[in-house]
């Protein structure tokens, strides 16, 4: 079990996916080494949470799994469990950094980002902002929901395109990951309301 100690992103009173991404990554690279292979939320998260290596027993504090690919090359799952701790602290975060320079074309948004957020950061604003500019008229708030990838995300880039190619009942999108021309997986919005 590794107790994970989070704050809220900007003025959202929920834990945000990528914060969840990026201490998931900090973490399990420094026990198991490799990447994380899938992130998926079943809901919010609006207490501290920890992350288990071993399925829960029960099952009603689970808010999200996933899947960490190890560094020698097997699959270890877990488990993203809500405890009762507050979250106490936020940060800044400013989404417009990464969408100032964006480009959007008929399914496409094309990014340089802002390279003082890590790319996990970038590709889902980006992704947000491609959802809103092709659908912006839904019934709650675009979501970031789930992440596939079949690498680990780099560092260093120039250039993230996201592709949405599916988008059902204007409430669910699947979108493709391309950095620097190299297709690194798939991230799926939802409509909700956080």
């Amino acid at each position: 079990m590794i107790e994970l100690t989070l704050k809220y992103k900007g003025s959202r009173n929920y834990i945000h996916g990528s914060d969840f991404y990026n201490a998931i990554n900090q973490r399990l690279s420094e026990r198991l080494g490799g990447h994380l292979t899938r992130l998926a939320f079943k809901r919010f998260a609006r207490h501290q949470c920890r992350l288990l290596l071993e399925r829960p027993t029960d099952m009603r504090a689970m808010i999200g799994n996933g899947t960490w690919r190890t560094a020698s090359d097997d699959d270890q799952r877990f488990w993203l469990c809500e405890t009762e701790t507050p979250v106490t602290d936020f940060y800044p975060f400013d989404e417009a950094a990464i969408t100032a320079a964006a480009q959007v074309d008929s399914s496409s948004i094309f990014g340089q980002g802002c390279h003082a957020y890590p790319t996990i950061e970038n590709i889902i604003v980006l992704t947000k902002q491609l959802n809103y500019w092709l659908t912006p008229d839904v019934a709650g708030k675009w979501l970031f929901g789930q992440i596939d990838l079949g690498a680990k995300l780099p560092t260093d880039w120039q250039e993230i395109r996201i592709k949405r190619f599916i988008c059902v009942r204007n409430s669910f999108s699947r979108n493709h990951i391309h950095v620097d021309g190299a297709d690194v997986g798939e991230i799926r919005f939802i409509v909700g309301e956080p």
